[in-house]
């Protein structure tokens, strides 16, 4: 560990302090979970929505706008999947802690501990928040294909066939004599 420890006297008389910054640690590690499962619901959203998008636009003939509906359906729902695939970082090893914890004071263990998780926290935070920039791109796609959609369901609307204007039949000239 590069970081020398406090002493175990200053940290006992910061028994109190520690043990609040302790509490407001956990209430973080919840909150985190909560806007984390919050996040893997809007992803999931994100991927029917894309799906419901791109399958009404299958149905329709293949033309310039349905590919591209088609191809911003499909990029949106790959980033609801991504953000959806299971986290991989670090995770405290409790066992090894405990075995570190236990070769030291309680209040030097105790202040480990917490450095660790606060350290979890920071790494956890910028991967929600990666994760967040991925689903608001989703969405971002999700809505351009929607206007995509849009603008090919009302420009045929735009256009009128032209029926031939009536020609006029050429009539003789009558002279009169």
């Amino acid at each position: 560990m590069a970081e020398q420890l406090p002493d175990e006297a200053t940290l006992e008389s910061q028994s109190a302090q520690l043990l609040t910054i302790s509490a407001e640690l956990d209430r973080e590690i919840d909150s985190h979970v909560s806007r984390s499962n919050a996040m893997d619901q809007r992803a999931t959203i994100l991927i029917g929505a894309a799906s419901v998008v791109g399958a009404l636009q299958v149905t329709s003939e293949f033309s310039i706008t349905t590919i591209l509906n088609l191809s911003l359906s499909f990029l949106a729902a790959i980033a609801g999947v991504v953000v959806v695939f299971p986290r991989r970082g670090n995770t405290l090893d409790v066992r090894a802690a405990r075995n570190e914890m236990l070769r030291m004071p309680q209040w030097q263990g105790f202040y480990t501990l917490i450095d660790e998780k606060i350290g979890f926290l920071d790494e956890d935070e910028n991967r929600l928040n990666g994760r967040g920039l991925v689903v608001r791109v989703g969405f971002i796609f999700l809505a351009a294909s929607i206007a995509v959609a849009l603008i090919g369901a009302l420009a045929p609307l735009g256009t009128t066939a032209h029926e031939p204007a009536p020609t006029s039949t050429p009539t003789s000239e009558r002279s009169e004599s």
